[in-house]
């Protein structure tokens, strides 16, 4: 009944997390930081086009062109030396899509199925069948300098859990409130944060091109929300026809 019902939902989002977990991080070993940052902003637009499928958001011309403004200018805002392997490239897309497939799920379950769970429930479903995943792709590709890595880096992997464990239980609630798209755009506002306060902390230098380009992403944003909240004015209206 309901118990299956939960589960046919949350064993497709478990194994999308693992999936997105694991291929994210192996994107690293053929790709450079400044390419992965790349293709992430692509996710903007691979939520969009998941959302018009599963039927939460309606494609127009309008949020076509707000989400093309966005892509670009989180696009220009990233610098550094794009170096790949397409190996590298295919991993990092598999995991991108499965990440944006695992958010708009989430969204279904908590808004079009009626699920009323809470943070922890949320967790209690889904987290197991992650670490299922994720363990049996560890015994398979299990490499004995693990250990030793653990022991000399348990510190930061602690600290990690516990923003993991909290950026997860704030999922559920933010897609209650918001949608999938609202979320991803949240994050595109959340890494032109980091970069800004991580400059500020460290004494480095936004370059023009970077400040240009956050701005251009943000005034989209901005707009995407203006969108959101007045579907019906006269702008919109006319970029509709």
């Amino acid at each position: 009944g309901s118990r299956m019902r939960i589960l046919g939902w949350f064993v497709p989002m478990g194994t999308c997390f693992a999936m997105s977990l694991c291929c994210t991080n192996k994107a690293y070993i053929y790709l450079s930081v400044a390419c992965v940052q790349f293709m992430k902003e692509a996710n903007v637009g691979i939520m969009f086009v998941m959302s018009c499928i599963a039927g939460l958001q309606t494609l127009t011309l309008p949020k076509v062109m707000v989400i093309t403004w966005i892509i670009i200018g989180t696009s220009a805002s990233v610098t550094g030396e794009v170096a790949f392997v397409w190996a590298g490239i295919f991993i990092q897309i598999f995991g991108q899509i499965c990440d944006c497939a695992r958010v708009v799920m989430a969204e279904i379950v908590l808004k079009s199925k009626g699920l009323n769970l809470d943070p922890l429930s949320y967790m209690l479903f889904s987290a197991p069948i992650c670490l299922l995943v994720l363990a049996i792709g560890n015994v398979i590709t299990w490499d004995s300098a693990t250990v030793g890595a653990l022991r000399e880096w348990w510190p930061l992997v602690l600290l990690n859990t516990l923003m993991a464990f909290v950026l997860n239980a704030m999922l559920p609630i933010i897609l209650k409130e918001i949608s999938a798209m609202g979320m991803t755009l949240c994050g595109v506002c959340k890494d032109i944060a980091i970069v800004v306060l991580s400059c500020a902390a460290f004494g480095a230098l936004l370059t023009h091109q970077q400040i240009f380009a956050f701005t251009f992403t943000l005034a989209g944003v901005s707009f995407w929300s203006f969108m959101q909240a007045s579907s019906d004015s006269n702008p919109l209206l006319y970029f509709d026809c």
